[in-house]
């Protein structure tokens, strides 16, 4: 297959690429030119935008606890662990956001960019979340999150938040919008200010909410930054506003004759694309991952380089498509280089990556058309060594190429490989680590209970509709009739809306300006708290008590101790059950 390039072509390289088994591949897009294929590995519908605090992530790439990274793509599978006094963010550009407190695991169970909705599909372990749903471009989506003993699902905007026990409580609080709760025993719905508590005994309580606490100032905190309106979403295509926040700051957008709108970063001298961070082994293909303070730029879009702007981002124009890192690859000897690719030149990967792309998997002979205008700028050919790129020192240990590898082709042997060198390159342990310099805290991982409900509830089918169940699949869930309200949620009854008042004049511009306010527009309506708009509730949300000196505080579940019958094993806490996984895993260590 070939592709045209707009540039003069220096020299085409016939390269034969062998097929590898598809399980690396990511459709970002259906409906595309080609055929409509499945993303096995979601990658790129789910990110870390912010950590407070050191907090770990077990993939299915490294059986392992390793130490979690900003900016670190997400896939299906992964499960991540905030540890003693740590937070995580995680956006998910369909339309959602989540943070994790401490003492908390989130899985990833499903990420799905259907070819005709969008399904998120979480997993809250133990400890407590919340989340943020702006709701989906597309009806019929659904954002659905299984916890241990229930299932609650969004397919409309709504803000909530989340805590488990290991006594198997559950409380479910509804900001605003709404969910449906759903437990072994059949569904309810869960409207905005108000609060469902999963009992034990599977009974479920209903009452409003209690007031505000620190974790939801914290994520208040945290959700204002993408509320507030961005200026750089007038720039970018509607697939990428959400990352808007990330361009606005920064770096700045300027005029170029040739390419219109383009971002420049606020970068320091000698910076260029694809140097600061690491390549991640990530489903069988090398993603970037970036110690830069931004996401986007690495993984949509193309680079170039001007005399009075330095390097600067240039925006897709149609759809956007992700990539694990666009950039033309080399490989001679022991040296590994990279490129950004340059205005309209063609990335070869393991995928469909859009129309801009060549899937490698279909064609195993190709002809490397690219210009690579980039290599020709100064520090924009990126070079290591093999052992040095496997273990993530590319800042450190960056090398200058003895010569340009991406010039002068055919004059000697050099090796343009143009896609990721997954055959070429084998990873090691620390390739799939996004930091193996940081030492993992044992005593703060989770204790082995944890383990347990991780496997079991990644069992749960999602279920989009009300007549679906994510429980016992094929069968239709019935109203749950063991909810029980408190006294004064029934006796409550909703103030009658007052008329509106007719609006006031608009103050004079000079007036307007004196208040701070932007001339020429309304003065935003005063927005009622949630505390203002129902009574609060009874009920306050409980947690575990946040560990104080690196050491973890378990609550003791109220546990009404009976007497064991005869012939059957006598039911332990979820303490005891830890505590003798432990002592039989000193056992066979000492063995």
């Amino acid at each position: 297959m070939k592709v045209k390039a707009t540039l003069p072509l220096l020299m085409g390289l016939a390269i034969t690429l062998h097929a590898l088994p598809a399980t690396g591949q990511y459709y970002p897009r259906s409906g595309s030119p080609e055929a409509l294929e499945v993303n096995p590995a979601g990658l790129g519908l789910a990110f870390v935008t912010h950590l407070d605090g050191e907090s770990v992530l077990m993939s299915t790439d490294d059986e392992d606890w390793v130490a979690l990274s900003p900016n670190l793509s997400l896939r299906i599978g992964d499960r991540i662990w905030a540890q003693d006094n740590a937070k995580i963010e995680v956006r998910f550009p369909l339309g959602a956001t989540s943070w994790v407190n401490y003492q908390s695991e989130l899985d990833i169970t499903r990420l799905e960019r259907g070819s005709r909705v969008d399904t998120i599909q979480l997993a809250l372990v133990s400890g407590e979340a919340a989340f943020d749903v702006r709701g989906f471009a597309r009806s019929g989506s659904v954002f659905q999150v299984d916890l241990p003993n229930a299932s609650i699902r969004a397919s409309r905007a709504a803000r909530f938040r989340v805590n488990t026990l290991p006594d198997g409580t559950a409380q479910i609080g509804v900001i605003s919008g709404s969910l449906v709760l759903e437990t072994p025993d059949g569904f309810t719905d869960v409207s905005g200010g108000h609060m469902a508590e999963i009992q034990p005994d599977r009974r479920v309580l209903m009452d409003f909410l209690p007031p505000s606490d620190e974790w939801d100032t914290w994520v208040q905190s945290r959700a204002k930054i993408y509320e507030r309106p961005a200026a750089s979403v007038r720039y970018l295509p509607a697939d990428l506003s959400p990352y808007a926040h990330e361009f606005d700051t920064s770096g700045r957008w300027v005029k170029d004759r040739t390419y219109g709108s383009v971002w420049v970063p606020a970068v320091g001298p000698g910076w260029s694309p694809y140097s600061n961070g690491r390549w991640v082994w990530q489903a069988n293909d090398y993603v970037w991952l970036s110690y830069d303070p931004w996401y986007a730029p690495f993984h949509y879009g193309r680079w170039s380089w001007g005399a009075s702007l330095g390097w600067f981002w240039i925006v897709p124009r149609e759809r956007a498509y992700w990539s694990p890192g666009y950039v033309g690859w080399s490989v001679i000897g022991d040296e590994v280089s990279w490129v950004p690719l340059g205005h309209n030149e063609v990335y070869y990967g393991y995928g469909n990556y859009g129309p801009g792309s060549v899937n490698v998997y279909r064609t195993p002979t190709i002809n490397v058309s690219n210009v690579y205008v980039n290599s020709r700028v100064t520090n924009g050919v990126v070079a290591v060594r093999k052992d040095n790129f496997l273990r993530g020192r590319i800042s450190q240990e960056r090398i200058a190429p003895s010569k340009n590898p991406f010039e002068g082709r055919g004059a000697r042997d050099v090796k343009i490989i143009a896609r990721p060198p997954v055959q070429e390159i084998k990873p090691i342990r620390e390739t799939r680590q996004p930091r193996p310099e940081v030492e993992i805290k044992r005593v703060s991982l989770p204790p082995a209970r944890i383990e347990r409900e991780s496997k079991a509830i990644k069992e749960r089918v999602v279920a989009p509709t009300k007549e679906k169940s994510a429980f016992k699949p094929g069968s239709k869930p019935a109203p749950l009739k063991n909810v029980e309200k408190e006294k004064q949620l029934e006796q409550w009854v909703p103030p009658k809306k007052a008329p509106a008042p007719k609006p006031a004049a608009a103050p004079a511009p000079a007036e307007r300006l004196e208040k701070g306010e932007a001339p020429g527009k309304p003065a935003p309506p005063a927005v009622k708290s949630r505390e203002e708009q129902v009574p609060a509730g009874k009920h306050q949300f409980k947690r575990v008590p946040e560990p104080q000196g690196g050491a973890t505080v378990a609550p003791k579940p109220a546990v009404v101790p009976e007497e064991p019958a005869k012939g059957k094993k006598e039911k332990l806490t979820p303490e005891e059950e830890d505590k003798k996984e432990r002592e039989r895993g000193s056992g066979r260590e000492k063995k």
